[in-house]
């Protein structure tokens, strides 16, 4: 359903969703990003066709495009395609652990 709320004729699927402020980053494939003026829960409800997980209060990705799990300085990420990182809080870590991307 995110999708419908995208420019007209966007064919990229999504990468992740951040929240800035009052709005939503979609940020997708193709390197795109689109903000969107809506909840970030209601933003991660519409992602219903799509696998994928939060990361963070403020971060959700989607599961076909992390690449690896990392940590730097007792703090975990996760990288995705294209090079972007997210962080995991303690809060979501359990989630990216059901998703095998964490032990």
């Amino acid at each position: 359903r995110l999708y419908q709320r995208l420019p007209e004729g966007t064919r990229a699927s999504v990468v992740r969703l951040t929240v800035d402020d009052h709005y939503v980053e979609v940020h997708l494939d193709d390197g795109s990003c689109h903000r969107i003026l809506m909840r970030f829960a209601d933003a991660v409800n519409e992602m219903d066709g799509t696998a994928g997980f939060c990361t963070h209060r403020s971060h959700w990705v989607a599961t076909e495009h992390v690449v690896e799990a990392f940590r730097d300085k007792n703090r975990e990420f996760l990288r995705l395609r294209g090079g972007a990182t997210v962080p995991v809080s303690k809060t979501y870590r359990a989630a990216v652990q059901a998703a095998g991307f964490l032990e």
